[in-house]
């Protein structure tokens, strides 16, 4: 995985790469249809590009692409391990694109995608949302009375309306040890309920399960555009023609958006 792309984010990209295997399953299309998954992390200086067959098992895809900013174009050309774009483990056919960037992506900041594939040439244009906002920067719990399995985490939050879904990510997590000792754990050993928000809601709850230590770490909002949401909330594979969520082009389909992160919340467990 790619320094500066958070475990719950893929996760959350996972979601999508899933359903361009599944529920995006074009059968009567052209066996060389793309699928094509774009994801702008602002803050990052690097862009990732997810593309894959769903029809052609094990035939990766050829596709070149550019994206392009305020006054700079760069190339997609990297190739990278898989992982860097998501952790799903049914995506099949599929290759991870890296482009370096002059300079970091930036919320609020309109960009451009254009590129060809087998059946084509296509096009995308996106926006990265503006940045989710935590109410506090510091919150301090105790752990829950009579078992209780999991612990609730409230916060208030706020969302501007360019953001379709909030996605929670935790990281920088440390478990308390013997002595007092601080141990970093892995991402995947805390395990977050909901990973998704309502934006429109200025107050939530997420829950933990309870490792049964003390411990901190940092919970922080991906806020994500309206494409990716959209994308990711049409399941019904008959739809003519297929809705553009910020790409289209001669047999391709997916997503180009944007993602940006709020300030952290650190979580304090005693």
């Amino acid at each position: 995985m790619r320094k500066g792309v958070g475990f719950g984010l893929l996760v959350v990209l996972a979601m999508a790469a899933a359903l361009a295997c599944e529920d995006f399953d074009p059968l009567e299309l052209h066996p060389d249809v793309v699928s094509l998954e774009v994801l702008l992390v602002a803050g990052e200086s690097e862009a990732r590009m997810l593309a894959s067959h769903p029809h052609q098992e094990g035939a990766i895809p050829e596709v070149s692409a550019h994206l392009e900013g305020p006054g700079w174009e760069a190339e997609f050309s990297e190739t990278l391990e898989l992982e860097a774009c998501t952790v799903a483990e049914d995506v099949e056919s599929a290759k991870c694109l890296g482009a370096v960037l002059p300079e970091p992506l930036r919320a609020g900041t309109t960009y451009a995608l254009r590129g060809t594939a087998p059946l084509g040439s296509f096009t995308g244009e996106t926006r990265v949302p503006g940045g989710p906002r935590l109410s506090v920067d510091t919150l301090r719990l105790s752990w829950p009375d009579g078992g209780e399995p999991r612990l609730p985490i409230p916060f208030r939050h706020q969302a501007g309306s360019d953001i379709g879904v909030l996605a929670v990510d935790v990281r920088d997590i440390f478990e308390t040890r013997e002595r007092g000792t601080e141990v970093e754990l892995p991402p995947y050993t805390l395990r977050l309920l909901p990973r998704a928000i309502d934006p429109a809601a200025t107050a939530d709850t997420v829950w933990i399960d309870v490792l049964g230590n003390p411990l901190r770490f940092s919970l922080t909002l991906l806020g994500i555009g309206w494409h990716w949401t959209n994308f990711a909330n049409v399941v019904t594979p008959a739809i003519r023609p297929w809705p553009a969520f910020g790409i289209e082009g001669d047999g391709v389909y997916g997503y180009f958006d944007g993602v940006t992160r709020s300030p952290p919340l650190r979580v304090l467990v005693r």
